[in-house]
């Protein structure tokens, strides 16, 4: 049995994030577009070339919001990994999808945008396949308002859709993501399978166990497990997560938040446990991380990996994992 509930503020479990490393700039980029978990536990990142290095991070894309489809000069991006302080270069792409984030699958490197117009007679390719030397081997469509995208090692790929992505925008009448979550080839990018009794209306948090998806969704926040074999989903009290891990027995929901006290402001790191049951109606551990020497104007990025969440806060790397949770739990 792991810890009871702790509700009031002054029990509330604290445990320090574990710094892994730093995430510096490869030869050639300036400034980070894009960065995603990769299957093996690896960052994986793309990053603008010298002549994009004013552009912000996550909201940048060749073009505007709208009028995706307007024909566009392609931009030289370079994708690199990294397990820990070392950044190696994986292959330089010419991009033109919005909105990227970036993948690694058997026979190269997968790009996906997150947004895309539906086209007459035939939708844009919002996700592509490089090789190593940043050749373009193959494009599709996986649909547009795309929140996550998590491969598998064998190459395919899970994505989870926001509510665009879900009820239509952009042109799309029949959405790709209606089902709110598609587990895709990257073969052919057509569909391998959807849930079916799970509903999800945005998908908020996600994290991948073996090649099963978990995810954490709007409208009651369930943790769903879902996979070809199966799919359910167990009821929380939480809301809005920012990061989902798990064990398949446990999961901790993370968020972050922003507070004042006087003309300052504070950044709060909020979990909570769960225990994965039909019946579960409060959770098992509350408590706030901490991330030490973070830069005060840093943002956290929170990533979850199957039971580890990865946190980059400026150019540090953290890692907290569900066991530094519950040990902590147990003092």
């Amino acid at each position: 049995m792991y810890l009871v509930n702790r509700d009031s503020a002054q029990d509330l479990v604290t445990v320090p994030a574990q710094w892994h490393g730093t995430v510096p700039a490869p030869p050639y980029g300036e400034r980070l577009l894009s960065l995603e978990m990769c299957h093996d536990g690896s960052l994986l990142g793309l990053w603008a070339t010298d002549s994009q290095a004013d552009l912000e991070p996550r909201q940048w894309f060749p073009g505007g919001s709208i009028g995706l489809s307007t024909p566009r000069e392609p931009t030289t991006v370079v994708a690199t990994q990294q397990w820990g302080n070392a950044v190696n270069v994986i292959g330089t792409i010419q991009l033109t999808v919005a909105y990227p984030s970036l993948q690694l699958i058997p026979d190269g490197l997968l790009v996906v945008g997150s947004r895309c117009d539906y086209l007459p007679g035939a939708p844009e390719h919002n996700a592509a396949v490089f090789d190593f030397d940043g050749g373009l081997i193959r494009t599709g469509c996986l649909g547009d308002g795309i929140e996550i995208i998590r491969s598998t090692a064998d190459g395919r790929v899970w994505a989870g859709y926001f509510d665009e992505g879900i009820f239509g925008n952009n042109g799309w009448i029949k959405p790709l993501g209606a089902a709110g979550v598609v587990l895709w080839s990257t073969d052919t990018f057509e569909k391998v399978w959807e849930p079916i009794s799970v509903q999800i209306t945005s998908t908020y948090a996600a994290t991948l166990v073996g090649d099963d998806l978990w995810t954490s969704t709007y409208g009651g926040f369930p943790i769903s497990h879902l996979s070809p074999a199966s799919e359910h989903s167990y009821p929380t009290t939480d809301s809005f997560p920012k990061a989902l891990i798990t064990d398949g027995t446990l999961a901790a929901t993370f968020g972050h938040t922003k507070y004042c006290e006087g003309r300052r402001s504070h950044d709060s790191y909020t979990f909570r446990v769960w225990e994965l049951s039909d019946t579960v109606d409060h959770p098992r551990i509350t408590g706030r991380f901490s991330i030490p020497e973070a830069p005060e104007d840093a943002d956290p990025k929170l990533m979850g990996y199957g039971d580890e969440l990865t946190i980059i806060a400026g150019q540090q790397w953290y890692k907290l994992s569900l066991r530094d949770i519950l040990n902590a739990g147990r003092q």
